[in-house]
Parts: structure tokens; sequence; C-alpha cells
């Protein structure tokens, strides 16, 4: 059972990221297009990423995420119990 709750629960951090990333994009007013030019990644990419596909995302889209949108990266974890 502890398999599915740490499914359910890495599911739950993508989809968080994903929104984050999109918020990020929104507050700076631009569309998809122009967001995936100024980050040098492909649409389909920069919507997979706000959808919370996030699984082959690697570190160096993470830091451009954040040089481009102008926000300084913080990685935080919080206790959460899983049940």
């Amino acid at each position: 059972m502890s398999h599915n709750y740490r499914r359910q629960a890495w599911q739950a951090c993508q989809k968080e990221i994903g929104e984050q990333i999109r918020n990020m994009r929104l507050e700076l007013d631009l569309p998809p297009q122009i967001a995936a030019e100024l980050l040098h990644i492909g649409l389909n990419q920069l919507l997979y990423l706000e959808s919370g596909y996030i699984g082959k995302m690697q570190i160096t889209v993470l830091h451009a995420l954040a040089y481009k949108y102008n926000y300084k990266l913080k990685i935080s974890f919080e206790k959460k119990n899983i049940k």
C-alpha cells in the first residue's frame, strides 16, 4: 500500500510544480509561445511542464526558468505524514 501513497504524493508534487511554473509565466504576462522561446525549449515541452509532466525535466530547465523569469530558485521540503 505504501507504494501507492508514494506515487500519489509524487503526482501531487509534480502537479504543484507545474502550477507554480504556469503561475510564474502568467505573472509576467507571457504567452506560452514567447515563454518557450525565452527559455529555449519547445512549446510542447513548456506545456507539459506546466501540466505537471516533469518526470524527465533536467535541473538546467529549472535554472533557466528561475533565471529568465527573474525568480530566485528555492527548494524546500515540508514534512507530511502519509498513511
